[in-house]
Parts: C-alpha cells; sequence; structure tokens
C-alpha cells in the first residue's frame, strides 16, 4: 500500500520507479492477477448455481430419494450409510460438475455453467467499466453483508450433532487433529499462499488501488485493519466450516481426515449440508450462495480493474489514448474465454491445476522478489523517507526493522520451501499425469517469464557504449524522484475515489 500511495502508479510502473531492472515483476504480478481472474470465476459460476437450485420448496441437496444423480452409496441426514457419500457431495459432483475420472477425460462443455459464467461476465464488466469509482460503491455491500450470514451459519453449525468433535480437531483438543502436520513444508507453503490471496499480496491490487490514494494519513490504520479482519474472518469461517464436517462424519460414520473432500468440495459440500438443516432451508441458502457469490465476484473486481489500471498506465506512457470501457471490454472478454474450458465435464481439474501453479507456485515467487527489490534493493530506509514524505509521519521504528529483517527473510524462506517442497499435483486421490503437470509449469512461466524479460529489456535500453555493469548501475537506479516531481494526484484522483476506502472496503 504505501508502494502504491508514494509513487502514484499502478503494479509495473511501481516497481519500475523504485528499482527499473526489476520492473518485470511487476508486469507478472499483472498477468497472474489476470490469469487468477480467469479461472476463479468458475467458483462464482458454482455460487450462481447453487443460487437458483436454491429457489424450491425442498433444495435438491437434502435427500438422496427420487435423484437422477445419486448413487447406491448416498447418505443423507435420514439415511445413515456407514461409509457412504454425503448427498452435499454427490449433487455437486454428479449434477453440477458431472465430474469425469481425470483431466484426459474432458467430457462434453456443461450448457449451464457456460449460460451462468456469460451472465457473471456481464455483470463484471458493469461494475467495473467505470473503474474504482464503481468497485467503490459496490463493495460497501459485498464485504459487510456476509458476515451476518457467516454468524448464523456458527450458531446453527454450532447446533448440529457431532459438531463439537469438528471443532475439537480444528482446535487440535482432547488428542483431535493432527500437529504433526506442523512438520510438513508444504502445510506452511499453503498457509503463506493463503494470506496472500485473501489479503491480495502479490497480485498487484493493493498497489494499484493505493495508487489512487489521497487520504495518506491513514495509511498505517488501513494495513493493520485489513491485515486483522482479514485473519479474524479465517479464523471465524473456520469455525463454521469444522462444525458441519463434524456432522458430516458423524453421518457418514467416517474420520473428518478421512473425508474425501478438498478445494472448492469443500465449501459446496459442508455448508450445503448446513443449510439443509436450517429452517426454511431455502430461504437461507438463497442467502447464503448470494453472499457467496458476491464476495467471490468482489476478489474479481481487483484483479481485473488491476490489469485494466495497468493497461491504461502503459498506454498513457506510449502517448497512446483507449477509453477506460474499451479496455475493461477487451479484459473481460479475454478472461471469460479463459474460464470456458472448466465448465466442461472435467473442468474441475483443469481449475485445480491453474489455482496450484498460479495461486501457489508462481505467487510466491513473485511476491518474494518484489518485497526483496523494495526493502533491500531500493532499501527500507528510503522506503521510510519516501512514506514521511507523502504522510507527513514518521514510518515506526519495529515496521523498519521488519521490513528490513523479518519480512524478507520469511518470505524467502516460503519460496525456498515451495520449490523444495513441490510434489506433482492431486486433486483428492487423483494424481495428475505428467503431461498435466508440465502444463500447469507452462501456466505459472507465464508470470514468471516476465521477470527475465523485464531484465534483459531494462539492459538493453542504455547506450552501447557502456558495459553491462554500467548498465547494471544504471538499472537499479531509482526513479522515485521523477516520479514524485510529476502531477500524478491529478490524474488519478479526477472522477476517482480515494482508495483510502477502496483497499479497506477490499
Amino acid at each position: 500500500m504505501a508502494v502504491g500511495l508514494v509513487t502514484q502508479r499502478g503494479p509495473v510502473h511501481a516497481i519500475d520507479a523504485l528499482c527499473p531492472l526489476m520492473k518485470g515483476s511487476g508486469y507478472g504480478t499483472v498477468v497472474m492477477s489476470f490469469l487468477y481472474a480467469g479461472y476463479f470465476t468458475a467458483i462464482i459460476v458454482y455460487c450462481l448455481f447453487y443460487l437458483f437450485s436454491s429457489f424450491t420448496s425442498e433444495l435438491p441437496w437434502e435427500t438422496c430419494e427420487g435423484k437422477e444423480w445419486s448413487t447406491d452409496n448416498c447418505t443423507d441426514s435420514t439415511n445413515n450409510n456407514i461409509g457412504g457419500i454425503p448427498v452435499t457431495q454427490e449433487f455437486f459432483e454428479n449434477h453440477v460438475l458431472h465430474k469425469t475420472s481425470g483431466i484426459d477425460e474432458f467430457g462434453n462443455i456443461r450448457w449451464p455453467l457456460f449460460g451462468i459464467l456469460l451472465f457473471t461476465w456481464v455483470l463484471i464488466y458493469l461494475f467495473v467499466f467505470k473503474g474504482t469509482k464503481s468497485v467503490g460503491k459496490v463493495v460497501y455491500v459485498t464485504v459487510i453483508a456476509p458476515y451476518v450470514l457467516l454468524l448464523a451459519l456458527l450458531i446453527r453449525g454450532c447446533t448440529l450433532s457431532g459438531a463439537y468433535n469438528g471443532i475439537e480437531y480444528f482446535l487440535g483438543l482432547n488428542g483431535k487433529g493432527d500437529w504433526g502436520k506442523l512438520a510438513d513444508v508444504n502445510v506452511w507453503v499453503n498457509a503463506a499462499s493463503q494470506v496472500y490471496n485473501s489479503i491480495g499480496i502479490g497480485f498487484g491490487s493493493l498497489i494499484a488501488f493505493s495508487s489512487f490514494n489521497r487520504n495518506s494519513s491513514s495509511l498505517l490504520r488501513d494495513t493493520l485493519l485489513i491485515g486483522l479482519v482479514n485473519s479474524f474472518t479465517s479464523i471465524f469461517a473456520g469455525f463454521i466450516i469444522f462444525s458441519v464436517l463434524g456432522h458430516i462424519s458423524e453421518m457418514v460414520n467416517i474420520p473428518i481426515d478421512q473425508l474425501q473432500l478438498d478445494g472448492p468440495e469443500l465449501i459446496f459440500v459442508s455448508y450445503p449440508q448446513a443449510l439443509a438443516d436450517m429452517y426454511p432451508s431455502w430461504l437461507w441458502s438463497i442467502m447464503f450462495f448470494f453472499t457467496l457469490f458476491v464476495l467471490g465476484i468482489d476478489s474479481i473486481f481487483s484483479s481485473i480493474e488491476c490489469l485494466n489500471i495497468t493497461v491504461l498506465d502503459v498506454l498513457t506512457n506510449l502517448s497512446v489514448f483507449m477509453r477506460r470501457e474499451v479496455v475493461a471490454l477487451m479484459s473481460c472478454a479475454v478472461a471469460f474465454l479463459m474460464g470456458v474450458p472448466i465448465m466442461f465435464d472435467g473442468g474441475i481439474y483443469l481449475y485445480k491445476l491453474f489455482d496450484s501453479y498460479v495461486a501457489v507456485q508462481s505467487l510466491s515467487i513473485l511476491a518474494t522478489l518484489e518485497i526483496v527489490t523494495i526493502v533491500w534493493v531500493f532499501g527500507a530506509r528510503p522506503l521510510c523517507r519516501e512514506i514521511s514524505r507523502v504522510t507527513g509521519k514518521d514510518v515506526p521504528k519495529v515496521l523498519l526493522y521488519m521490513w528490513l529483517f523479518v519480512t524478507p527473510l520469511i518470505v524467502i524462506v516460503i519460496m525456498i520451501f515451495s520449490i523444495i517442497g513441490y510434489k506433482p499435483l492431486q486433486y483428492i486421490d487423483y494424481v495428475y499425469p505428467n503431461w498435466a503437470n508440465a502444463v500447469g509449469w507452462c501456466i505459472a512461466s507465464l508470470s514468471l517469464i516476465c521477470v527475465p524479460l523485464g531484465i534483459i529489456h531494462e539492459l538493453m535500453k542504455y547506450d552501447d557504449t557502456k558495459s553491462l555493469l554500467e548498465r547494471f548501475k544504471y538499472s537499479v537506479r531509482p526513479k522515485i524522484s521523477k516520479y514524485a516531481d510529476m502531477d500524478m494526484l491529478s490524474s488519478r484522483s479526477s472522477g476517482e475515489k480515494s482508495s483510502s476506502s477502496i483497499v479497506t472496503d477490499f
């Protein structure tokens, strides 16, 4: 947020202002953010499918009886089939997804999902084509409303039979849970990835929104508020999920750690089970999936707006004029096409492939490169001076020492272990073939390749008479003074909302 504030530019030009040599990492975050928007929309599509399916007197996933998608192993609250499959899981896999046996069996396109995908991207465009001004208004509803329903779900979840066993497992009480997982490197890598994703670190969206900031005095407050609220929400949601998982575990008579749930299935199996036991179930289901929909679409807003801001910044530097509405339309259209393959029968496997290689592998590397560039190459002390210049307040010493030592070391260790601890992708009990993992690394390289390309481009900008060492010295010199002397605020704030509010909303 400080980087966006002091440079008044999106992620690409912000990193370029601090260290031109590493501007490629800024491009990489924008590419990664765009890829995220393309595949993550599938979750929004599933939410809308459940939402539209909820307009019935009885939710379709309440019972197994008379359903064409249910199997003999189907288990509901009235049918304790030991070792069976929860009815909510069968509904999601057999009816919503038409899930195939693997990524090499792609099947046919799911036209209902395709139609919802198109509808979703039309909505996203209508929300973002005016820029941060329109996004800032929408997020007041999309951020506040979910907490009301989450509280209701927590109360209901805790009243379900078996809920306490799930909460004990979540907290590791009475010998339950698996504390040995803390020794697993991948657990820490995935935990870091969760924080990166939930806050938006490394995606460029925080820098992009902060570049519109006019109320600079609230920088520290906003930063602390976002971190604390995010952590609270994650723990809060954990209680809800595990209370329901405890109920499902009792219903099918299978230990929690043996439930075959992972990724999206955790959401679309556990929560619907709680909703089916609430009264009236259809009303709670409508409210819940609408809330989940607006939460998901909120994340896409930031990713698409990050891309739009970057494209407009680049075009401005090239003295090319293009209307914001046109840029937003092109971004949404390409992202829509990216999401179409996930709407096939085997699309869930492609979603998991994108999610693993874009939001874990690429993210940890790019986030580390950005942080090291900012606090070690540009320097934590110069950054503090720039923040003080803009805000008129000194940066707390504890933050300076965190930036100098703790933060970069933590992210470097996470990046190293994410590479060392890499394992071929697995989704529940399905192991991806080698060619699929190769495709995953190709997807990851789309953002990672921006870093060496940016370095090459920067080094080749200088006169041929300069040696490589001289070019390198020039390329690590910050341009922050140039950016500070320009009238950034007039170009950024015209007709836009201050990102002091936008980032806090986000």
